[in-house]
């Protein structure tokens, strides 16, 4: 069949790895369920998180201590973290076979150090469960049709009874997250608060560039290595490094 002439159950826009697992666990439920991906693969921001290494989840399995970790302590986090919490995330995972290890700030990576091995256990989550995935698919716009959404893309329109945007913020463009996702949601009828940029400061125990406070630098490159290996490397670009 066709697939544009089919209507679908979900359609879940975003391949990364909340799109993953939320198609897979709809089509593990019985809902005919396609997966639209903009890049030629799922998964590509996954693949460079954590240096390269992937901080699955943290390892504090009490949801009410997990939510006290938050500024505003949201109320809605404690209905989310107590049906799908960190313990929930370390047992899809380990009982797929992927062994895990707790290091630095409860932190939780894959014992083989490689965020491939959670991509993996995605893929053929999706794929066991018969996920129809598109890759190369840019959603243009966003439309309801009564009790149809209707998906425009570079490669047809699609219907779905129900659809999951998991197509994340603007904080990797090159990696698919330009933030396109707010104007459907807003298309949709949805308020959206304005994002906006945030500082991220980095501590650092080396003596001698404390004494250069107010200082900044252009084309800054940057390498970050924990514990002896390199975790992250930024060749010089439009980065801007400010001493505080």
């Amino acid at each position: 069949m066709n697939l544009e002439n089919k209507v679908w159950d979900t359609i879940v826009v975003g391949g990364g790895p909340a799109g993953m697992t939320a198609a897979g666990r709809s089509a593990e439920l019985g809902k005919t369920t396609l997966l639209l991906e903009k890049n030629n693969r799922l998964g590509e921001k996954l693949l460079i998180t954590g240096g390269g290494r992937c901080n699955v989840t943290n390892n504090k399995l009490d949801f009410n201590l997990l939510v006290s970790s938050y500024k505003d302590k949201p109320k809605a986090l404690y209905s989310l973290f107590s049906q799908f919490g960190a313990g929930d995330t370390l047992d899809f995972f380990n009982s797929r076979g992927m062994e895990t290890k707790v290091e630095a700030e409860d932190r939780v990576f894959p014992v083989s150090d490689s965020a491939v091995s959670v991509w993996q256990v995605l893929q053929d989550y999706i794929s066991n469960n018969n996920v129809e995935i598109m890759n190369n698919s840019s959603v243009i716009s966003v439309q309801k049709n009564n009790d149809l959404f209707i998906i425009n893309t570079n490669n047809g329109s699609f219907k779905s009874k129900s659809l999951i945007l998991a197509v994340g913020g603007k904080s990797r463009p090159e990696t698919g997250s330009t933030g396109d996702g707010f104007k459907w949601l807003e298309d949709l009828g949805h308020t959206i608060i304005d994002s906006s940029l945030a500082l991220v400061p980095i501590a650092i125990k080396t003596e001698w560039i404390k004494s250069l406070p107010g200082l900044s630098f252009a084309d800054v490159g940057l390498n970050v290595y924990s514990y002896g290996k390199k975790t992250l490397e930024l060749e010089a670009n439009s980065y801007l490094l400010t001493l505080e």
